[in-house]
């Protein structure tokens, strides 16, 4: 079978790989701080235009056929500009403020859509484009550290739970609550489960939001 010639060279694919990561694992953020705030009703952080294109869009990958339409993420939907208009619009006054100066997290989005133009329209990418995407995902990781904390709190809990009969059911009947009153139906377990000891929070769910680790070919 004949073959075309690669024009696709490694920093093209680095710097697209890279950005699928960040732009998906921005959207589970996303979707887990939303799910944690309002539950099942998790979407109201989504403004009616949007929910209206992501409507129109769906049901324009149905009528296609050979299309697989994903209802179940409409965050896919959006563009990484409209994923960046809701962090830092209606969902910054939580827990994103921890990423620092709004200002400047718009300029490394604004860097970081400049590229993702570029990739999307086929348009080489430079070592300067790559290492833009780069420091995104290396600030991403910084911005998300509490995740992994909170995963290891969750670890921590779970090996105690099985020493403790009682803090077990306590836990457990904690869960069974949030679930039954927030459950969105696409998730094993509930959102975002808080043990009310002096305001004391831990987050616990099928998973916690990691991003993926990548090896980068450029050191910068």
């Amino acid at each position: 079978m004949a073959r075309l010639c690669t024009f696709c060279h490694p920093d093209d694919e680095e710097a697209g790989a890279l950005l699928f990561d960040i732009e998906t694992y921005l959207r589970l953020v996303v979707r887990w701080e939303a799910s944690g705030l309002q539950g099942a009703a998790w979407k109201s952080f989504i403004p009616p235009e949007l929910q209206k294109q992501i409507g129109e869009k769906l049901s324009q990958e149905r009528g296609v056929g050979y299309l697989d339409a994903r209802p179940a993420s409409p965050l896919s939907y959006l563009t990484l500009a409209e994923l960046k208009d809701i962090i830092t619009g209606p969902m910054w006054a939580g827990d994103f403020r921890r990423w620092g100066a709004l200002e400047l997290v718009l300029g490394d989005f604004r860097k970081l859509i400049a590229v993702r133009n570029k990739i999307a329209h086929f348009r080489p990418v430079t070592a300067r484009d790559l290492r833009n995407v780069i420091r995104f995902a290396e600030d991403l990781i910084e911005w998300t550290a509490h995740y992994r904390r909170i995963r290891e709190t969750v670890h921590i809990m779970d090996a105690k739970t099985r020493c403790d009969p009682k803090l077990a059911k306590d836990i457990g009947a904690i869960l069974d609550w949030r679930d039954s009153h927030e459950s969105s139906g696409n998730f094993l377990r509930s959102k975002a489960n808080y043990l009310a000891s002096g305001g004391f929070y831990v987050y616990r769910w099928k998973w916690i939001p990691e991003p993926c680790a990548r090896s980068h070919s450029s050191n910068s």
